[in-house]
């Protein structure tokens, strides 16, 4: 299963993302929810490293993706939430048709 964790800081913005595990829809490398779920979370990091004045920091490691937003102004910060409640958007999408795939969560931002 992909666990997607969403981490929200206390104005409600997304602060930070993690994406952990394989989908097991299908065989490696055609699996059709682990490509979808990877799109739009490596478009998401595209976007913020393209739109951002601050580059986010981001991890890849082989079934792990982490991202997590610098201190921005206010221009940037309301950039990236549109940016990233897009990939949340897209992810939920996947998770209505395969919820045993997939598993959205949102979090508090603590800062970790």
């Amino acid at each position: 299963m992909v666990r997607v964790e969403i981490f929200e800081d206390d104005a409600g913005r997304i602060a930070a993302f993690q994406v952990e595990g394989h989908a097991g829809f299908g065989e490696s490398g055609e699996d059709l929810v682990c490509a979808a779920v990877s799109v739009l979370t490596q478009t998401a990091v595209l976007g913020l490293e393209h739109h951002l004045d601050a580059s986010p920091e981001v991890e890849v490691d082989k079934g792990r993706l982490r991202c997590t937003l610098p201190v921005l102004t206010v221009k940037n910060a309301e950039r990236a939430e549109v940016i990233l409640r897009t990939m949340y958007l897209g992810l939920m999408a996947i998770a209505e048709n395969y919820d045993q795939y997939i598993q959205v969560k949102m979090r508090r931002w603590t800062g970790c």
